[in-house]
């Protein structure tokens, strides 16, 4: 019921969705699918009302509508909410940088 996804829900856009007590809050593109064996970098960051998201740095894409979850307590790496084989990572994870706060630089 609170989560903050970065996914891929059909074959060519890439989105960050976040939701809140069961309920979308925001749910933006951000860029395409990479080609197969292209490296590619994505960094999102969201606060109150403010949810930020680029892919390769290119375009920040912005929503200003966001109530995010009060509680995300845990990372999934790999797999989509509703973990299905079909819907895993076929393809590997270079580096994954977090940092508990929001930022306005991506």
């Amino acid at each position: 019921t609170q989560r903050n996804v970065l996914y891929y829900p059909d074959t060519t856009n890439l989105k960050v969705l976040i939701r809140k007590d069961n309920a979308t809050s925001a749910s933006l593109t951000i860029g395409s699918r990479p080609n197969e064996g292209v490296l590619s970098r994505v960094a999102y960051s969201y606060a109150t009302n403010n949810l930020k998201g680029s892919l390769d740095g290119g375009t920040v894409f912005t929503d200003t509508s966001v109530t995010p979850p009060t509680t995300v307590n845990e990372m999934t790496i790999g797999s989509h909410l509703s973990l299905d084989d079909e819907r895993r990572l076929n393809g590997h994870i270079k580096r994954v940088i977090y940092w508990p706060l929001h930022s306005d630089n991506l």
